[in-house]
């Protein structure tokens, strides 16, 4: 088995986000869907505590359960939350850094069941701030397949020139 690339994004100015699978395209004849994703945005705080977060929403649908855990420099803790997915680098951090996202969305074309997806983050910033996330969500919405993927900040700000967005499925 290997991924095959569905669809790839990169940005050549600032946007305030980015759909994959625009007008309900994505696929529906794999088994499963990762989504590698390299962004920043033009505002934020993550070395300061209040980080730009990149959020993404299933459908135009956002999950009903995020869960996660983190390592900040000697730091570790957890979260429940429904907005955030992970930080974002911005310009407080080191320039020319990314945060890399890796979300996997196993049996997203089924119509019959919720959803479950993993993600690990990395938020780069070359010094003591960088931090590790690994989280889990929940998609309720058993009705539905998943058929687009929007990916924005919270709170508002723009993701940047130089970020990527790729989705790969899985036969």
């Amino acid at each position: 088995m290997s991924w095959t690339l569905i669809e790839h994004q990169a940005l050549t100015s600032s946007v305030a986000s980015v759909i994959l699978g625009n007008g309900g395209t994505i696929p529906q004849t794999y088994k499963s869907l990762r989504l590698v994703v390299s962004a920043r945005a033009d505002s934020g705080n993550m070395p300061g505590g209040n980080a730009t977060f990149l959020t993404m929403s299933l459908n135009g649908s956002a999950f009903t359960s995020v869960r996660g855990i983190y390592g900040l420099g000697t730091t570790a803790g957890s979260y429940n939350t429904g907005a955030g997915l992970g930080p974002l680098t911005d310009p407080n951090t080191t320039a020319s850094t990314f945060s890399s996202f890796e979300v996997v969305l196993p049996n997203y074309s089924a119509a019959s069941s919720s959803k479950a997806v993993s993600m690990d983050v990395v938020a780069e910033n070359n010094a003591t701030a960088a931090q590790a996330h690994l989280v889990a969500l929940l998609y309720n919405a058993p009705s539905s397949a998943v058929t687009s993927i929007t990916l924005a900040t919270s709170p508002s700000a723009n993701l940047v020139a130089g970020s990527t967005f790729t989705l790969y499925g899985l036969k």
